[in-house]
């Protein structure tokens, strides 16, 4: 210790042989001056006055003392790694700094398989062993009591990217403005002079990029206890933070697949302890994560179901993995699962868990056998429809056939060549184009179905007619892979067809003659009983009074009768003519104009019944203006006809559109009509009271007139309730 303190001051020595680093003093002439405790500690010996060479390994002998050398004759010495000797003759692997001081040499090393322990005796010493600290692989910052660095290593320089001229004398460069409060509590906290904090951080290197640090701070007391600087020693951990955010994506990815996996998963141990499972086996089990976390299957399910789950565990523990089925009892019965069951290695290999993954298939094993059920029913009701059908795998050249349409074609059971060249030869020669054409458009225009009805040559019955439906399936690009469908076989039905469109015809033509008798006779009758009218009205004005009393009667009753038959005929007339007119292409009438020129026409009558008429805005419809007179003129009548006795008639009309059509309403406040009748008034020379004028024709007019136009009238009334007509007509 003398020859130590010869050379340095008291301060020095003291400090160095308190230092918790292996510090040892050599002379000029690489003579162990000093060896400070903790050197003794790691070399088992002081070799003191003994030379450098006795605790070096022989290996790099030659190497450290040439760096020794170097550093005496005044060169800059980097941090290098060495072996020294231990007393017990083993050698010890250091990382060593060399510093030249006043007169002697001092030799600073750390014990590299203790760095961490190393690093922290470093930090305790930091503000009085600069050359170490100069030399740390680990970034070391000091700073005052009031934030300005002092210290700023290497390391530093590399890990944060500023040289220390750039920071020295200067706050700390890397904390971005929202960690300043973080800061501030860091740096209050190691002033208050607490014992060395790790705590792990954020910060920015020069180029702006984020580092995530360990770092380990403290304060640094001069010898009266006050402190006066914080030492923060460093550990880039950005790589490590990262490994952790992928792993914690990792597992965050994997709780969301299996959440969403379509099946039960779970995990045990070897001794059947579930470590984990997902929320679809959770349901199944009936028995959340926290409560089935330790427990074997054996305490969950009944004894059977445990003795099955824990049998195939084993058995996947043995093999590797397993595939089989299990049952389980729900709430809606017994489920059954298709299910995985595998081991999971630990990292030598070994079995060290047993996973499983189940898919219930109780819903398509239920649906395959109900689609068996609907198949074999299918199957029963095409054979009994007399159905046929086929499935033409279009990329391969296959036609399937049933046997109901190897019937439809005149075939034996299974004769079918299975192509769609037998099929097309079995179509009637001047059909083929014609299907091939409906075929080729089907598939141009992507459609997916389509109908043909054509002729086939029956084997056995000569020419038939079949109607044929088919589906096409495309893949990806468009392209036609298979087309399947049905045909049925027609003939009769296209013979019955033929017939009813004769007798249609001749209903027709037979209709047509009919209206012409009713129009030519309704016209024709017209003139003589314009005659007899108008005979019978001059015999009333001159003989009225100068006959007997019955011949009186007998007069009115001969022209009233004409004027009913007048009007009769006028109503016949009008029922014919409603045919007559096209409603193909009628024109766009107005029916503002119409309603107010009906109620203009009425205008006598309304006056007379002290009618109140009100009109909503009709809208402009496709229909002929004659027919819309005629369909208002009849519901006016009706309404005013039909009034409450004693009271004033009320009539409201309105339009609105619906489903494409305008549905137009007449509404009355009249004696209404039973619901028992409301079929029955449209009707041809239906009245329901007798006592009121009329043919019974106004209504059947309208209904033929809407008919005609493709609407359809209604009554919607009660008895005693008013009524509202409503009848619609297109746009």
């Amino acid at each position: 210790m003398a020859g130590i303190t010869a050379t340095l001051d008291e301060h020095w020595s003291d400090l160095l042989a308190r230092a918790p680093v292996p510090v040892i003093a050599l002379d000029s002439r690489f003579v162990v001056l000093f060896v400070n405790p903790a050197a003794t500690r790691l070399l088992g010996t002081g070799g003191i006055g003994a030379s450098v060479s006795t605790i070096i390994c022989p290996q790099p002998q030659e190497s450290l003392v040439a760096l020794l050398a170097a550093a005496w004759n005044g060169e800059t010495v980097p941090l290098f790694e060495a072996q020294l000797k231990r007393a017990n003759g083993s050698c010890v692997d250091i990382e060593a700094a060399v510093w030249k001081g006043r007169g002697v040499l001092l030799l600073s090393f750390l014990d590299i398989t203790e760095r961490k322990s190393a690093t922290s005796a470093l930090c305790d010493a930091l503000e009085t062993q600069r050359a170490l600290i100069a030399a740390s692989p680990l970034p070391i910052v000091v700073i005052t009591s009031t934030g300005v660095i002092t210290t700023w290593n290497a390391a530093a320089e590399r890990a944060f990217g500023w040289t220390a001229a750039e920071v020295l004398g200067h706050p700390l460069p890397f904390i971005p403005l929202e960690k300043m409060a973080e800061h501030r509590a860091m740096r209050a906290q190691d002033l208050s002079g607490q014992a060395i904090c790790e705590r792990e951080i954020q910060r920015l290197r020069k180029d702006g990029g984020p580092i995530d640090l360990r770092v380990s701070t403290g304060p640094i007391c001069d010898a009266r206890g006050r402190v006066t600087g914080i030492i923060s020693i460093y550990q880039d951990i950005t790589g490590t933070k990262r490994i952790e955010r992928a792993l914690r994506e990792s597992n965050q990815r994997f709780e969301r697949f299996m959440s969403h996996l379509p099946g039960a998963a779970w995990i045990k141990d070897l001794n059947g302890h579930y470590v984990y499972a997902n929320p679809e086996a959770e349901r199944i089990f009936r028995v959340p994560l926290d409560e089935l976390r330790g427990k074997t299957d054996e305490e969950v399910f009944p004894a059977e179901t445990a003795a099955q789950f824990r049998g195939n565990d084993e058995r996947a523990i043995e093999h590797g993995s397993v595939q089989t089925t299990e049952l389980l009892e729900q709430e809606d019965g017994v489920h059954e699962s298709v299910v995985n069951k595998f081991s999971i290695p630990d990292e030598h290999g070994r079995p060290a868990l047993v996973g499983g993954i189940a898919i219930d298939i109780t819903d398509r094993l239920r649906a395959e056998h109900a689609l068996k059920e609907s198949q074999e029913r299918l199957d029963l009701a095409t054979r009994a429809a007399r159905i046929g059908t086929f499935d033409w795998d279009i990329a391969h050249g296959r036609l399937v056939w049933n046997e109901q349409q190897e019937a439809i074609f005149g075939l034996a059971p299974g004769s079918f060549e299975g192509t769609f060249e037998a099929w097309e030869k079995r179509v009637h020669p001047e059909d083929r184009a014609a299907v091939a054409a409906r075929i080729n458009e089907t598939i141009a225009q992507r459609a997916s179905d389509t109908t043909c009805a054509y002729r086939i040559l029956h084997s056995g019955a000569g020419i038939r007619w079949i109607e044929g439906t088919a589906r096409f399936i495309y893949d990806a690009g468009g392209t036609p892979q298979r087309a399947v469908g049905v045909n049925v076989d027609m003939t009769e039905r296209r013979e019955a067809e033929r017939a009813l469109h004769q007798a249609n015809e001749q209903l027709r033509r037979a209709n047509e003659d009919l209206e012409q008798f009713a129009y030519s006779a309704s016209h024709d009758l017209r003139e003589p009983l314009r005659s007899i009218g108008s005979f019978a009205q001059l015999l009333e004005l001159k003989y009225a009074g100068r006959l007997d009393q019955d011949a009186d009667e007998y007069l009115q009753y001969l022209t009233t009768s004409a004027r009913r038959m007048a009007d009769l005929l006028n109503d016949l007339l009008a029922y014919t003519s409603a045919a007559t007119l096209d409603v193909i292409r009628p024109p766009l009438t107005d029916a503002n104009m119409v309603v107010r020129r009906v109620v203009g026409t009425l205008a006598p009558a309304l006056q007379r019944r002290n009618a109140q008429i009100t009109i909503e805005t009709l809208p402009t419809v496709r229909v002929h203006e004659m027919h819309l007179t005629q369909m208002f003129q009849n519901l006016l009548s009706n309404s005013i006809k039909y009034a409450k006795p004693g009271e004033d008639p009320v009539v409201h009309i309105s339009a609105a559109r619906q489903d494409g059509a305008w549905r137009f309403s007449v509404r009355d406040q009249g004696i209404g009509v039973a619901p028992r009748h409301h079929q029955r008034i449209f009707g041809l020379f239906r009245r329901l009271h007798a006592d009121t004028e009329g043919t019974g024709l106004g209504l059947a007019l309208c209904k033929k007139i809407v008919e005609r136009y493709g609407g359809r009238i209604w009554v919607e009334s009660a008895e005693g309730d008013g009524a509202t007509f409503q009848f619609t007509l297109p746009e």
